[in-house]
């Protein structure tokens, strides 16, 4: 877990570590980098970097959080959001931030990823739901649904090469989810 308050210092230093730990990623797989590594590249004590985060992982799970975090704020700010321009933002946010999604599928840390998208979908569950709230049961379900959907849309767009536009991946996500649902009910 990381140890980060609102203390300016603590905040300069945990961007060094995650501006260290990305140069480090532009040589290294995320699986061979140390700590050792990130300290020499970002001039930060290792007592400093032990007082921050207990390991790597946690910086990615430092930068994740502090991602979406300023995702909600944004989306907080607008008027005009639904639902279709949630997703749409927060797909085009981490098409932006391919190496920290790249790190995160290649490191098989998905479950930091999908961590983030359920706190953040929690945050901003009115904007998803379009019939309005859900009991607390059927929300968490629609929620880790939601996440995992788009998670599993972001890792296969990795896997693709990164080829498709955004458009293409969100359509995706809803051609597929789409399909799951009549698959589930024959009827309709």
């Amino acid at each position: 877990m990381y140890h980060i308050k609102a203390d300016k210092r603590m905040q300069v230093s945990a961007g060094l570590i995650i501006s260290g730990l990305t140069t480090c990623l532009k040589a290294k797989d995320f699986n061979s980098i140390t700590i050792t590594d990130v300290q020499h590249v970002s001039g930060v004590g290792r007592s400093t970097f032990y007082r921050l985060f207990d390991n790597l992982s946690d910086v990615l799970m430092y930068q994740t959080d502090q991602l979406f975090a300023a995702m909600i704020t944004e989306q907080r700010v607008r008027k005009d959001i639904t639902s279709e321009k949630l997703m749409a933002f927060f797909v085009h946010q981490w098409l932006e931030n391919t190496v920290l999604l790249e790190t995160l599928v290649a490191s098989q840390r998905e479950d930091i990823l999908l961590a983030g998208f359920e706190n953040s979908f929690i945050d901003l569950e009115d904007f998803l739901l379009p019939d309005g709230h859900l009991d607390s049961i059927s929300s968490d379900y629609f929620i880790s649904f939601v996440a995992a959907v788009v998670v599993a849309g972001l890792k296969t767009w990795i896997k693709r090469g990164k080829i498709d536009p955004p458009e293409v991946l969100l359509a995706q996500v809803r051609q597929a989810s789409a399909t799951f649902y009549r698959a589930q009910n024959p009827s309709l």
